[in-house]
């Protein structure tokens, strides 16, 4: 019996760095084993997605909560490389993951994409910290997040991402690229 497909969905595949991850899952080795979706807003896309075989699908934008959720609970892994600060629709997703894993009973998984200015610091926080130099290995870069005194949108949405995943136990993942200037 041969191994079902992974479906993959990829929010933001029309932007820099989700065109950089479409472009490299559909050169990796094992890409005849992916069914590979992409969430866009603009009909026009739809034909150079369809020409590469991916499958669009269209929708009016991260404010379609709803819309974010349902098309998310058809996908066993949702890359989230549209809006590093969108915590409502990267929630969705987690949920809409959620559903998928109740109706398979296999893992679903979120990968969103953040961004190194979660590390900022800014003069009225209590303690500088400009010269900290951070490790993913030794820092708790999460409770940093979780924890800072400054509202700040991409902290916000890692927060929530990694907080619903845990909630609805969702393997959630967050990569944090460096800022992309051009």
């Amino acid at each position: 019996m041969a191994t079902p497909k992974s479906h993959v969905l990829i929010v933001g595949a029309t932007g820099y760095i989700g065109g950089s991850i479409l472009s490299k899952l559909l050169q990796c080795s094992s890409a005849a084993e992916l069914c590979i979706s992409a969430l866009i807003r603009r009909p026009e896309q739809a034909a150079k997605l369809q020409s590469m075989g991916v499958k669009p699908v269209l929708f009016g934008g991260l404010d379609e909560l709803e819309t974010c959720k349902e098309v998310a609970s058809q996908y066993d892994v949702v890359i989230n490389a549209a809006s590093a600060s969108h915590d409502a629709s990267a929630r969705a997703m987690v949920e809409g993951l959620h559903l998928r894993q109740k109706a398979t009973g296999r893992n679903a998984y979120m990968i969103h994409t953040s961004g190194t200015s979660i590390l900022g610091d800014h003069p009225y926080t209590s303690q500088s910290h400009k010269d900290k130099i951070w490790s993913d290995e030794k820092d708790d870069v999460f409770e940093m997040e979780k924890n800072h005194p400054e509202w700040y949108g991409q902290r916000v949405t890692d927060v929530s991402v990694v907080e619903s995943g845990q909630w609805l136990d969702v393997r959630t993942y967050i990569v944090v690229p460096p800022t992309i200037c051009g």
